[in-house]
């Protein structure tokens, strides 16, 4: 089972701080990075996130 993160646990744990809480609000606001709300939380699926990334770094290399 995957782990589920807060964005400051994204933001600590899967990126290693090289992506900031901030940012990571703004491609949630920008529905860039697949997440769910709970109310007013924000959570995102670690396999999820994994899956998104590698694909992020797919795209950047095509081009």
């Amino acid at each position: 089972m995957s782990k589920i993160l807060t964005v400051k646990q994204a933001a600590q744990e899967f990126f290693g701080g090289t992506i900031s809480q901030e940012m990571i609000y703004v491609l949630v606001r920008q529905k860039k990075i697949p997440h769910v709300r709970l109310g007013s939380r924000i959570l995102l699926d670690e396999e999820v996130l994994q899956r998104w990334w590698e694909e992020e770094l797919a795209k950047n290399r095509q081009t």
